[in-house]
């Protein structure tokens, strides 16, 4: 129980501090408070009776559907099956995890790979190996995961990477093959709202099989629960999730005969794509009746596929991206962040962690921060509006040209209605143990203009969730002066920056 009275010691200490302050600090899931509990005293079900293993570990991080808006919902089929439609083009053969943790990632590729292809986009076949080995959280590939490594991982853009750079061999070596070429970039992640979620609805997550493809979902697996001749699941149970699995489609009418432990009430089912190999299931498929209690807990995609550019860069300070959440209070509030260009380069791009349905953000940069006024705003996005949680990207109305070595700072508000909204990164310990908080770099502030330091050498311990996407300009391109007031100038199809030393 040592880590389980250190975290809980932490939370606590955490909270007391910032109450303080006004600030608060978002929950953390039960579900993974259980799964810590469960670990300590040696519980931990990390393979099913068939040998079979497991390895989705629940998310620590809670997030909010009670602003979810939606449009009406679409004529829905009663039957739905990616592995039938267009002759399954929109799917990638059934994968095998072995005898690793690595559910998680099968899932995940199942959900990049199958949206690529619906979006007629050029198929990989990407390594599990490197997302399950190269996450830099806690946990090791026999451990397993979750969505929230995913999207850290692709976020910063480490992969994915294609399996034929890194192959998924076993046993996993868990040291990481770093350095490797992305075959693109995924800059999005969505959330939708669970099975356990207030605002769960089943036909916001058919329509996202539709318009997406297959969809990364979490499930409590035991064997009891599982009728193997006739391919179909029912868990009834309140046991935490523990293994990762992507929804291909659904029926209607689907019969659902559970193992010896249940059987459900009515019809209906989710069309389910497994890593346990093309010999298990109905050909490394199977069925979960829409009773199940945990299965679609965790429902998530990642609609994105921008193509890989060796001379882009991305800024952050948040490897692992949003632990938790902060705010005032008030659900309306601000964070700061500072970088300095390492090239002459065009900012394009900008992006955060949402953590809360119905979400509005506005991002702008500025080229200066002093006495705690910012001035001369270089760009934004303007307002845009988030329907789910998730990591968004956002493109600048006009891209920043920035300097070598000039600083520059982004702004960034979150609407949400939520106490606490602004998504920061800290330790936690057992799931993010070598997070490194940066000093003077990050402000939080509850109006927009009274600035409270967080970081290193501060009370707060956080680095805030924002990144920065660029591309490097060619250095034959002269970086001009500014006029006095410090506004760009552009000569002909000259690009200017901003130089600090003019």
């Amino acid at each position: 129980m040592k880590r389980i009275i250190l975290v809980a010691s932490l939370l606590c200490s955490v909270i007391i501090m910032i109450a303080q302050q006004g600030l608060q600090i978002r929950e953390v899931n039960p579900d993974y408070l259980e799964y810590l509990n469960k670990k300590n005293t040696g519980n931990i079900q990390n393979r099913s009776a068939e040998g079979y293993y497991l390895g989705e570990i629940p998310s620590p991080i809670v997030r909010d559907y009670s602003n979810l808006q939606t449009s009406s919902p679409k004529s829905l089929p009663a039957e739905y099956d990616l592995r039938t439609v267009d002759g399954g083009a929109y799917l990638t053969p059934v994968k095998d995890q072995g005898a690793e943790g690595a559910c998680w990632a099968f899932a995940t590729y199942a959900a990049v790979e199958s949206y690529w292809k619906k979006q007629s986009w050029v198929t990989f076949d990407l390594s599990e190996q490197n997302l399950a080995t190269c996450h830099g959280f806690d946990w090791t590939p026999s451990e397993g995961g979750n969505s929230d490594l995913s999207t850290a991982y692709l976020s910063r853009r480490s992969g994915p990477i294609s399996e034929n750079d890194d192959e998924y061999t076993l046993p996993l070596n868990s040291s990481c093959v770093s350095g490797l070429t992305p075959v693109a970039y995924v800059g999005e992640a969505r959330y939708l709202p669970g099975i356990a979620d207030a605002n769960y609805s089943a036909d916001i997550i058919k329509q996202a099989i539709m318009d997406n493809g297959a969809l990364y979902v979490n499930i409590h697996f035991d064997n009891n629960y599982m009728n193997y001749t006739n391919k179909t699941y029912y868990y009834n149970g309140t046991e935490s999730t523990n293994h990762g699995v992507a929804v291909v489609g659904w029926d209607n009418s689907k019969t659902v005969t559970g193992g010896s432990a249940a059987t459900p009430s009515s019809q209906g089912a989710w069309i389910i794509k497994n890593s346990w190999g093309p010999s298990w299931g109905e050909a490394g498929y199977f069925y979960i009746s829409y009773e199940d209690t945990k299965a679609l807990t965790t429902v998530a995609y990642f609609p994105s596929n921008i193509d890989y550019n060796a001379e882009s860069e991305i800024y952050y300070y948040d490897e692992f991206g949003a632990i938790t959440a902060v705010g005032y209070g008030d659900g309306d509030d601000y964070g700061l962040v500072k970088y300095i260009a390492s090239d002459n380069q065009q900012i394009t791009m900008l992006g955060t962690y949402i953590n809360d349905a119905g979400t509005d953000v506005t991002l702008e940069i500025y080229d200066n921060f002093s006495g705690g006024i910012l001035s001369n705003l270089l760009g934004t996005t303007g307002v845009k509006s988030c329907t789910y949680p998730g990591y968004y990207t956002f493109n600048l109305l006009s891209p920043v040209n920035i300097g070598i070595g000039n600083d520059f700072y982004i702004k960034l508000r979150y609407n949400s209605g939520n106490e606490s909204t602004i998504p920061i990164e800290m330790v936690f310990d057992g799931f993010a143990s070598s997070v490194s908080i940066e000093t003077g770099v990050c402000w939080l502030s509850d109006n927009g203009s009274d600035w409270d330091p967080i970081g290193g050498s501060t009370e707060y311990d956080w680095d805030l969730c924002l990144k920065a996407y660029a591309v490097n300009i060619p250095s034959a391109i002269p970086v001009a002066d500014f006029t006095a007031d410090n506004t760009i100038v552009t000569v002909g199809q000259t690009v200017c920056f901003y130089d600090a030393s003019t």
